[in-house]
């Protein structure tokens, strides 16, 4: 309740009317706050010496009166009389000293604008004169003269801090009638007189003064004061100390700062700390007309080129035109053409890597594009993103343009983040709050990324300010650097309904994604998309005024990558649909092809991919739009008519068989041709069945990839596989296999009721079921022992287990007398030490062990009819001592039903989930409360960090601070409503399960996904860590299952191997032949600074450094073909050769003055190399001694792939090396004689973009992988494609390797994709996937198995055989396929065959 005394006395708006008798008791009080006042005084207050007889009784109703208004608490009473609790009632009295003095401190600190606000708030309080209801009142009277004499002194003190603030001009006018309002107030004319000087009116001044003698003397007949007498003397002396610090400019209303967006051309005002820059690209112009900004992102290039160069180029008398690539990036730039307003007119693309990122044809058409308006239209200027850079290369041409014109985009140091915060607020007359400038750059420093961050946190503390202060309090309620963007996200957020949060999730998956590096990356929606729902519409009104997303030419994005990065959210939805979002975006980008190329048939999809596509597209969250449900349409008729074709074929087969096996019989007579006869009948008909076979098990195989039962999945493609094994089952189980690939074993509990509860110790796994059965297994989920505490009954709910290394608590039946049964965890036997005093007959809900092991919590709840609870433990929490047996304090009662209990380590806190509080065991007293309510008992603690669901049925968990009650945290993430949580016990992750059937695994320190664990559609309940953090165990009710996750990756089918070695940054792998060599090239940090060539012997795990030539980059690298030599390739021209067992050079040589690009070995004793621009030499391998003829091919080099005659080679066509460590990008190959010289035979590629080649064993095959998992099989005889180019959905392929009998190859895809083919047909066999990370090196070890490389020093074994396949889905698991199942998928013609013989088939 508020309540007014500077002025006529006021009560809050809505609160009730009072009595004249009524207000004057209440004005009483108030001048009497927090102190007693006898009720003699307040008669006196009313009728001063004349109170009526009943006075006492009048003043008992007036407070009883009062206290219905301002609540009952609000006026005590005692013998001493009548007292306001001023913690109950807000007072502007209390108010008014509070900022009166607050802004006495900020003046006596020099923070004079901060002073000039609190004034002006605390002035803002007043309404006329106080207490005007109790004039006649003594201590009333006294109390208004009080305060009136603060009011002049706050008066006076507001102008002298807006004189310090360097606002003399405005603060004139005010003191001229102040000083004539009050003339005896010396101070007054001090100020006026000040104010005058500091604006250059020296006489003004000393009239001023003159003025304040005259009348001091003629009223007062007094002398001025030494501060005015001391003015005047300083006046007259033009003491210097008397210019003002700085003169105060008006403020501007509009933010000075872009937040997430980048500058403009209009904002180059309050554009500041590129100055040195602009001034160098301006330079780099003069030499270059191509300017290309690159940088990483969140560097500032946008904002370099739009509001630093282009308005430096506008000053030079050039016009400029700027656009960004979006969906048709030529058509941009006409459409940006159209705009020029000179015939000269730079041409300006902002995020350039839009264009880049597609590849193909397209890409070099743009490029093209851009290097006409160069020929003669005026300058071009790109921002690109520094690890798009050598995709430039794709167009030869233009990627020698783009060497001389790169200019990298630092980071900001430390001055020149000063300057972006200071200048902008001077330009805008704004102030900074002292502190705050070094708090924010110290926030920025260890943040990548920064510029953007900082820009938004400033934007955000500016919405905050106060008046023209920017204040410390003000950036900490924005969240900072760190948290300000997901602040102003989840705000959004918050504010919206759950239908609008439907389509704000949609929106940002369609905006953002995450390339398979893990990098951001942005994508516009088109503005009919965004515009065609209404809520849809809402969601981007709200994001567009935010400055989260941009409004743009047509479309709508994100404003910056940095939203990505800076928002937990966000990045928990990319992170947890990853797989939907592989899905989506080549369902969008082949829907779009489609429609481009006129609807064609033999762009739809089929087989997986279709059947991907389409579940995707069945998603509630999915919504697919108008283009994207056409294309899938007319994919599926078009599957059907295939699936009817085929369905016709194998009629017109079986009618054939059936004809034939007449035609036996009527044959008999005739021996020789009955004979005949019968024989092409058995045999068709065995082919018959084997096709029959064949095709059930590829269509099982099929229904194993869409089967949501992970252990039944693997056992169908498993089985498939045996049953007939071809490239079509294999293909099914491996990706099977990669689509769950943590998953380490599935347990099947027979007999078992509905397990809900799965809680760990050192080496076991317990759980417990509805009929109060406890199971243990070992941490393989082996067996080991089970115990029956039930009565036969099966309970509604799950019963809670609670678990360390020296006790198991489990729940009992309810009526069983020992219904909390402390347990051995060895032997599942009771311990002799029980629990005393607990209730007979109660409903236990929860259980909670403190991390001392000491204590243990109970929660109990109402049960159901069939077992009632007795009265005094209905919500309730109780403690007890596990050394003793007794309880450990009270029964803490609580107003709310299925309450979460969870103890503190040392178990003195008990947590309770509905709310979610905090409890002192020994007293029972609440330590602090929330306003969460959980609905369930998911909760836990991990030190000081309490973790609980949300409470409002948002998908995510909280993490609060166990001590105090603050929310720490959001971690977000698609788990629906949560059933279940666990912190590991290093407290470094926390997992989560819900009704998506997703368990969630987090980082606790950085609040990211680490894993989204998809464990199938039926819900996930329970859910522990192992006591390493490594492995997660989650119990499936509804399917009898017990799962276990392993997050290390250790065990996966593409396993890891032996200690990872010294990783690189950046740069190439590459694996001998045989697989038992690794050379790793290129820089050891992100910077480009320390050149590096390591080898590494696979055999032993022993890393030898080679000492590198100095050069700007190491480009090409090959291995000898018997492995025994390395020879690398540098960007001045040399060519190192080193011995691989020792690691030491044994030749080098310059053989250009350009850089090489690309090594191969042709025969054992010759090198080809092949440098910039296309020229090729062949080289003695001893030597280096050139040893054949130069061939200048019309294109760079990509790749090179050698023939064992020693001087023949073939050479991809396409790259270029500027400026890059790899070569990238050709549609050509030649085949070409280096004795001769002679260009032998020029091939075209089919596929987009040529990476990578490897030639077969027999010489006569070439295989290429390009963009975007692209592959074709060549054979060389013919020049015709073998496998003609298709995608598998990838990422780049960037390695290539055969078998040594040239039957299969292997590739490896920027990302974690892996993909096995039949290398003679060109058929798909097997897919794996490895966690994201560097583009693999492949290579086959002698035994048939892969060996994957990577740089960054991970290494790995893929065994490719269908044995290995099959022994890996039956260890996982765990179990057989039953003859139901097998019925249910074969159908009943095919007779039942053990898949997996070592386990048992569940019954």
């Amino acid at each position: 309740m508020k309540v007014g005394l500077l002025g006529p006395l006021e009560l809050e708006a809505g609160t009730l009317s009072l009595s004249p008798r009524d207000r004057l008791v209440l004005a009483a009080l108030a001048v009497r706050r927090g102190q007693w006042l006898s009720a003699e005084s307040l008669a006196d207050a009313l009728w001063h010496e004349q109170p009526p007889a009943s006075w006492v009784k009048v003043v008992q109703g007036c407070v009883s009166r009062l206290r219905r208004v301002l609540g009952a608490e609000a006026i005590e009473t005692s013998t001493s009389g009548y007292r306001l609790r001023i913690d109950l009632v807000d007072l502007d009295v209390v108010e008014f000293e509070e900022l009166f003095g607050r802004a006495r401190s900020a003046s006596a600190e020099g923070a004079a604008e901060r002073a000039v606000i609190s004034f002006e708030k605390a002035l803002g309080l007043w309404r006329g004169r106080p207490l005007t209801d109790l004039e006649e009142w003594e201590p009333a009277q006294l109390e208004a003269a009080r305060l009136t004499e603060l009011l002049l002194a706050a008066q006076e003190e507001r102008l002298a801090a807006a004189l310090a603030a360097g606002r003399h001009h405005q603060v004139v006018g005010e003191a001229m009638v102040q000083a004539r309002e009050q003339p005896w107030r010396e101070s007054r004319w001090v100020t006026l007189a000040l104010a005058q000087y500091r604006c250059g009116r020296q006489a003004d001044a000393l009239a001023s003064i003159r003025s304040a003698r005259r009348i001091l003397g003629q009223q007062l007949g007094l002398d001025p004061g030494s501060e005015l007498a001391g003015l005047e003397r300083a006046i007259l002396e033009q003491d210097p100390t008397l210019a003002p610090g700085h003169e105060a400019r008006a403020a501007s209303v509009d933010c000075p700062w872009r937040g997430l967006a980048s500058y403009d051309a209009e904002d180059v005002d309050t554009f500041f700390g590129r100055e040195d820059d602009v001034l160098s690209c301006l330079a780099r112009l003069d030499e270059s007309p191509l300017l290309v900004l690159a940088g990483p992102s969140g560097s500032g290039k946008s904002s370099l080129m739009k509001a630093g160069v282009v308005p430096a180029l506008q000053l030079r008398g050039w016009s400029s035109v700027t656009c960004t690539p979006g969906a048709d990036p030529i058509a941009s730039i006409a459409e940006a053409r159209t705009r020029a307003t000179g015939v000269e007119t730079a041409l300006c693309v902002d995020q350039a890597e839009e264009a880049l990122a597609a590849g193909g044809d397209d890409v070099v058409a743009w490029l093209r594009v851009l290097a006409d308006h160069l020929s003669g239209r005026g300058p071009v200027i790109l921002t690109l993103r520094a690890d798009y850079l050598p995709t430039l290369a794709i167009d030869p041409e233009f990627a020698r343009l783009a060497e001389r014109g790169v200019y990298l985009v630092s980071p900001m140091d430390q001055p020149r983040l000063r300057r972006v915060i200071e200048e902008p607020a001077r330009v805008a007359g704004l102030h900074l709050e002292h502190g705050l400038v070094d708090l924010m750059l110290r926030d920025a420093e260890d943040q990548p990324g920064a510029l953007p961050l900082l820009s938004h946190a400033l934007a955000e503390t500016w919405r905050r300010r106060e008046g023209t202060l920017l204040t410390v309090e003000g950036y900490r309620d924005s969240g900072g650097i760190a948290g300000a963007v997901a602040a102003s996200a989840d705000r959004v957020y918050s504010d919206l309904s759950a239908t609008q949060r439907e389509q704000l999730r949609w929106l940002m998956l369609r905006m953002a994604g995450l390339a398979e590096a893990g990098e951001p990356v942005r994508t516009p929606v088109e503005r009919d998309v965004g515009l065609s729902d209404p809520d849809r519409a809402r969601v981007l009104d709200l994001l567009v005024r935010t400055r989260l997303v941009t409004s743009g030419h047509g479309s709508f994005e994100l404003a910056h990558e940095a939203l990505v990065r800076a928002w937990p959210r966000l990045r928990g939805w990319l992170e947890e649909d990853r797989e939907g979002q592989r899905v989506w975006r080549h369902l969008a980008a082949a829907a779009t092809e489609w429609q481009r190329l006129d609807r064609p048939g033999s762009e739809l999809y089929t087989g997986v991919r279709l059947e991907a596509a389409v579940d995707w597209a069945a998603r509630p969250e999915s919504m697919p739009t108008v283009l994207e449900q056409e294309f899938l349409h007319a994919s599926e008729e078009h599957a059907a008519r295939e699936r009817l074709a085929l369905e016709a074929q194998a009629h017109r087969e079986r009618a054939q068989n059936r004809r034939l096996r007449m035609l036996l019989t009527g044959l008999a007579l005739v021996l020789v041709a009955a004979v005949v006869a019968s024989v092409l009948a058995v045999l068709q008909a065995r082919r018959a069945d084997r096709q029959t076979i064949s095709a059930t098990a590829a269509a099982v195989g099929s229904k194993a990839l869409k089967t949501d039962d992970p252990q039944l999945s693997l056992l169908l493609a498993a089985a498939a596989q045996q049953l007939s094994p071809t490239a079509d089952t294999l293909r099914s189980l491996s990706q099977v296999i990669a689509g769950r690939p943590l998953l380490s074993r599935v347990a099947t509990v027979p007999d078992s009721d509905d397990i809900g509860v799965v809680v760990t110790t050192t080496d076991r796994v317990f759980t417990i079921d509805r009929r109060h059965v406890v199971r243990a297994y070992d941490s393989e989920l082996h067996p080991v022992g089970s115990s029956d505490l039930g009565d036969g009954h099966r309970v509604t709910i799950d019963p809670p287990l609670a678990a360390n290394d020296d006790v198991l608590v489990a729940a009992a039946a309810p009526g069983d007398p020992r219904q909390i049964r402390l347990l051995d965890p060895e032997t599942l036997d009771e311990l002799p030490n029980q629990l005393r005093d607990t209730p007979t007959d109660a409903y236990l809900v929860d259980l909670s062990i403190s991390a001392d092991g000491r204590r243990l919590a109970v929660a109990y709840s109402p049960a159901t009819a069939e077992h009632p609870v007795v009265q005094d433990v209905n919500n309730s929490i109780r403690v007890w001592d596990l050394t003793t047996g007794l309880p450990a304090g009270p029964a803490i009662e609580l107003a709310s039903p299925w309450n979460g209990a969870a103890l503190s380590p040392d178990g003195s806190t008990v947590y309770s989930s509905t709310p979610v509080a905090a409890y002192d065991v020994a007293s029972g007293d609440k330590q602090w409360d929330s306003d969460v309510w959980t609905w369930n008992n998911a909760m836990d603690v991990n030190g000081d960090r309490l973790a609980t669901g949300t409470g409002d049925g948002t998908p995510g968990i909280l993490i609060f601070d166990a001590r105090t009650g603050d929310q720490a945290m959001t971690l977000p993430g698609d788990t629906g409503s949560i059933q279940d949580l666990a912190f590991s016990r290093d407290g470094k992750k926390v997992l989560a399960n819900g009704f998506t059937g997703r368990i969630i695994v987090w980082r606790t320190g950085s609040g990211r996904i680490l894993e989204t664990l998809d464990s199938g559609a039926a819900l996930p309940l329970g859910g522990a860590f192992s006591a390493d953090g490594r492995t997660v165990y989650v119990a499936k009710p509804l399917r009898q299952q017990l799962q276990a996750w392993r997050l290390d990756g250790s065990e996966r089918f593409v396993a890891q191997r032996g200690p990872r070695i010294p990783s690189h940054e950046n740069g190439e792998s590459r694996l001998s032949g045989d697989g038992t060599r690794l050379a790793l090239a290129g820089w050891k940090d992100s910077a480009l600074e320390h050149l590096s060539l390591t080898l590494v012997d696979l055999s032993d795990g022993e890393v030898r450094d080679v000492p590198v030539i100095g050069s700007e980059w190491l480009g090409a690298g090959a291995w000898a073909p018997s492995g025994d030599q390395y020879a690398a390739g540098y960007g001045d021209g040399w060519v190192q050769v080193v011995d691989a067992e020792s690691a030491t050079e044994t030749d080098r040589r310059r053989v250009s003055g350009e850089g090489v690009v690309a090594l191969s070995y042709a025969g054992p004793d010759r090198i080809v190399a092949a440098t910039e621009g296309g020229t090729m030499l062949l080289l003695d391998a001893a030597t280096l001694d050139d040893v054949g003829t130069t061939v200048a091919l019309p294109e760079d080099v990509a790749g090179l792939a050698g023939f064992s005659d020693g001087h023949s080679v073939v050479a991809l066509g396409g790259g270029d090396s500027a400026q890059v460590t790899w070569a990238t990008g050709g549609r050509t190959y030649y085949r070409v004689d280096l004795d001769t010289g002679e260009v032998v035979h020029t091939g075209r590629l089919n596929v987009r973009h040529g990476l990578t080649l490897a030639l077969a064993p027999d010489e006569q095959r070439l295989a290429v992988g390009g963009v975007t998992g692209e592959g074709e099989i060549i054979d060389l005889r013919s020049g015709e494609a073998i496998r003609p180019a298709v995608t598998d959905g990838a990422g780049d392929t960037y390695s290539i390797a055969f078998t040594a009998d040239g039957d299969r190859l292997v590739t490896g895809s920027r990302g974690r994709a892996l993909g096995l083919w039949d290398a003679r047909s060109g058929t798909p066999l097997a897919a794996a996937e490895l966690e994201e990370g560097f583009p693999p090196a492949v290579a086959f070890e002698p035994d048939g198995r892969i060996v994957v490389a990577r740089l960054n020093g991970s290494i790995y074994t893929w065994d490719v055989s269908a044995a290995a396949a099959v022994d890996y889905a039956c260890r996982v698991a765990g179990r057989d396929l039953t003859r139901q199942e097998w019925s249910d998928a074969f159908g009943g013609d095919v007779p039942y065959r053990r898949t997996c013989p070592d386990y048992p088939a569940a019954s």
